[in-house]
């Protein structure tokens, strides 16, 4: 959205609108030869042919400002559409066609004229979709797959949706408020926030948020924000805030709205939780979305660009301090994994900073976000109250060994399946030592260790709070391999203490349990000694660290006795559920990445959170 991101937006939004066209060019070349299968009876008639083309044509004529193609386009579906409609002996054409009767030579020509009409003008649209034409085409309207066309498909689709200008200032919003609930019922409504780059119209057929919607009488208002579809105004951060604003108090006054609460998706996040707090709404999901775009700027690249990112822009706000702030039913969404925001610069970890920050968000400011402080305040807190720097290290290298170890063996593997005959490189045993025994190890040593690795890795994948694993956040990308760790224990004692379940507490006692009777084992591998060695440093820190943040939480004196922290879990969760609805809210961890749908699974837990907040 900021003018630096300028071409990676270009970017997004070209591809979502190619991706558009050529599925609906296919599709009409597709059903255009499949009719004329039909007309000559070398096909058996099929219904939703006939629909196919009113859809079509009532879609266009819809549409308003066509362009020539388009009303080329649209006038062939009128002609088609009148022949099928013509008499002929009492009975319609279409319903001739339907019973796989022949129809008269001259209609069958009118019909085959015009159908051939339509597959060449999406034939010259498939060629334009190619090379520079891309670029020339974006700034003029599609064929198929343009924002006119979907917007009257989806208005055909919601017969009960009402499109609407919303005027705040000299600037007009875009909205459309998707009708769901049938009469008699509860008006619930949710004001949804595009990620960055996104258009509702496009939103409403890739994101399966609004089925979701729909499923559940939920009705949906729909937005583009300033610069996208035919919303008007200049884009920046305070012009996002007031049309959202706009938005939520013209339907306060205009329906009779029950519950109004609002969802952000990735960038609609940061704006979704500030509206939330300045309207004090029913309720707030935020889907997969930051604490800062700052954060990642810094988490991505480095904080000298978030400094610079801070120079030129004021899009760098601690957003996560709004959905902090906000005192309604909550919800985060969150991918550990995402491929697009770092683990560490996710909503989620921010709210485990707060949680057990002692400056709160008296320490935020300008200053503080260009110095990239709010990891750096969290880490002075996590070396003098849970680990210090030199126990900090000690942990760092054995984990980061043993890491090292597990993707070394998944690289082995790979290897192994496309080559069948490897030259093993023979070190001596006397070389390894337990700073290189990684580097060191060979193909063959780290075949013998394999079921031992396996056991460690399984034993390492129990660790996790609301399905995420720490094991698998390390593998899974390195970068940030400190904080990542100090991050994940802060979201156990702030999330995972909230699962009735798995509460985090019981689980870590398993996962001591399995560790320490694993580390027991004997093994005559050369380098099981190196990894026991780790394994041990690796629990022996895990168990101060959660004992600490026990301790911490329960504001008791330090004790080295883990089994009284397990007991005093009970203790802190009852704490932590009185901040469960003001403070923390709920989480749910996915595994979709940033830009797919979620399962079915996933949607189940959310319709939980609405039950549990009293609607549906």
């Amino acid at each position: 959205m900021p003018s630096v991101d300028l071409p990676w937006i270009i970017q997004i939004i070209l591809k979502n609108q190619l991706k558009q066209s050529r599925f609906v060019t296919c599709q009409v070349q597709q059903q255009v030869k499949e009719f004329e299968e039909i007309i000559y009876q070398r096909k058996q008639p099929n219904v939703n042919i006939i629909q196919w083309f009113d859809t079509q044509e009532q879609i266009f004529q819809t549409m308003q400002n066509q362009s020539k193609l388009q009303q080329e386009y649209h006038n062939c579906l009128k002609q088609i559409l009148s022949i099928l409609r013509t008499k002929c002996n009492n009975e319609y054409l279409f319903e001739q066609i339907l019973k796989g009767n022949q129809i008269e030579q001259k209609y069958v020509d009118y019909l085959i004229i015009n159908l051939d009409s339509m597959y060449n003008i999406a034939n010259k649209h498939v060629k334009q979709l190619k090379g520079f034409q891309k670029l020339i085409r974006w700034c003029t309207l599609e064929l198929f797959g343009g924002l006119n066309e979907f917007r009257a498909r989806l208005q055909l689709k919601n017969p009960n949706a009402k499109r609407m200008m919303i005027m705040n200032g000299k600037s007009k919003i875009d909205c459309m408020y998707l009708i769901n609930q049938t009469d008699g019922q509860t008006n619930n409504t949710v004001l949804f926030c595009n990620p960055n780059g996104g258009y509702y119209e496009y939103m409403f057929y890739d994101c399966n948020w609004f089925r979701f919607y729909e499923n559940n009488k939920i009705n949906v208002i729909v937005w583009n924000y300033r610069q996208y579809g035919q919303s008007t105004g200049q884009i920046n951060p305070k012009a996002l805030l007031s049309d959202a604003n706009t938005i939520v108090n013209y339907f306060k006054e205009h329906f009779n709205i029950m519950r109004f609460g609002i969802q952000g998706y990735s960038l609609g996040g940061s704006i979704a939780g500030e509206v939330a707090l300045l309207n004090n709404l029913d309720f707030l999901i935020v889907d997969r979305t930051f604490s800062s775009i700052g954060q990642i700027a810094s988490k991505c690249f480095s904080s000298r660009i978030r400094m610079l990112f801070n120079i030129i822009t004021d899009w760098d706000k601690p957003q996560y301090m709004n959905y902090w702030n906000y005192r309604g039913h909550k919800l985060i969404i969150q991918d550990s994994k995402d491929e697009v925001i770092p683990y560490v610069a996710q909503l989620q970890v921010a709210v485990a900073r707060e949680w057990f920050s002692p400056y709160k968000e008296k320490y935020f400011s300008k200053i503080t976000s260009m110095l990239d402080q709010e990891s750096t305040s969290f880490q002075i807190f996590f070396n003098q109250n849970i680990l210090n720097h030199q126990q900090m290290k000690v942990l760092l290298n054995s984990l980061s060994r043993v890491v090292n170890l597990i993707i070394k063996q998944h690289k082995l593997e790979l290897q192994m399946e496309h080559i069948q005959d490897r030259t093993l490189i023979n070190i001596n045993q006397n070389q390894h030592n337990q700073q290189n025994y990684v580097e060191l190890i060979t193909a063959e040593e780290l075949e013998r260790l394999q079921p031992l690795l396996y056991s460690m890795i399984e034993i390492l994948f129990s660790l996790k709070y609301n399905n995420t694993a720490l094991i698998e956040l390390l593998i899974y990308n390195q970068d940030n391999f400190e904080e990542k760790i100090q991050c994940f224990f802060a979201c156990c004692f702030t999330f995972g203490m909230h699962d009735y379940q798995h509460n985090f507490i019981q689980q870590y006692s398993i996962f001591r349990q399995a560790m320490t009777e694993f580390l027991n084992l004997q093994g005559n591998q050369n380098d099981w000694e190196n990894l026991k060695f780790d394994g041990q440093i690796i629990l022996e820190q895990f168990n101060k660290i959660v004992d600490r943040f026990s301790e911490y939480m329960d504001d008791t004196l330090q004790t080295n006795n883990l089994n009284e922290s397990t007991e005093r879990g009970a203790n802190i969760e009852m704490k932590l559920t009185s901040h469960y609805i003001t403070k923390i809210g709920q989480l749910i961890n996915v595994d979709c990445g940033h830009n797919n749908n979620l399962t079915e699974l996933d949607y189940n837990h959310v319709k939980v959170f609405f039950r549990q907040i009293g609607i549906q």
